[in-house]
């Protein structure tokens, strides 16, 4: 499986509040690797506030 912490940098482009279906949808306009979009896939459908709290999640999820 590809790494994907540099994949995450596209996160800060992210305009917060936004649900797990909008930053996914995010991630595939900016061509991050499939690997990326599974992963943020299976984070909780809810709303994010920042960059942060996707990274948490992700943390838990990992």
């Amino acid at each position: 499986m590809t790494s994907t912490a540099g994949w995450l940098d596209f996160l800060g482009d992210v305009d917060y509040p936004e649900n797990t279906g909008a930053i996914v949808k995010h991630a595939r306009s900016r061509g991050v690797p499939q690997c990326v979009i599974d992963m943020l896939g299976k984070l909780p459908d809810r709303e994010y506030g920042n960059a942060a709290e996707v990274n948490q999640a992700i943390g838990d999820i990992e």
